[in-house]
């Protein structure tokens, strides 16, 4: 029997998440959509963030251990994953810790696509253009976070 490296290893378990995001996709049918943010970071003060834990429905779907991400999963025959994330920035990383990206999201984790959010949030735009077609928006309710407001607005529409 082959023994796996540990960065083999690591690879075979996202995996994992992506066979839970086809699930999901399969679940919700075609010609829907599911918009999931997961858990965004707070600030005790201007510089000081509190203990921050990713958001566990957001995690079991992604294994996306950074704050401030969004998964978009079309379902259907030809369903998607998407992640929007933070975009690696050397100067920021200094204080918040490394950023993964969206290369390695689609690289590593297995997302069909992935974007960097510009100015930290989602724009409306954007998941727009990415929902079209669809007639059926699914959601949790999120009452803060900066994707609060974008998600809010995309119920309505």
């Amino acid at each position: 029997m082959k023994a796996f490296s540990f960065i083999e290893r690591l690879l075979m378990s996202y995996e994992i998440y992506a066979e839970r995001r086809r699930r999901l996709a399969k679940q919700i049918g075609a010609g829907c959509v599911a918009l999931i943010p997961g858990n965004t970071a707070t600030f005790s003060s201007r510089d000081i963030e509190h203990p921050w834990r990713q958001d566990s429905n957001f995690f079991y779907l992604t294994g996306w251990d950074e704050p401030d991400a969004l998964l978009v999963i079309t379902g259907g025959q030809c369903s998607r994953s998407m992640l929007f994330c933070q975009p690696k920035d050397e100067a920021k990383e200094i204080w918040t810790g490394k950023r993964s990206g969206a290369i390695v999201a689609t690289d590593q984790y297995g997302f069909d696509a992935a974007f960097a959010i510009k100015n930290d949030v989602v724009s409306y735009a954007e998941l727009k253009t990415l929902t079209a077609g669809f007639d059926v928006i699914a959601c949790p309710k999120v009452k803060i976070g900066p994707h609060a407001q974008v998600l809010k607005d995309t119920e309505r529409n």
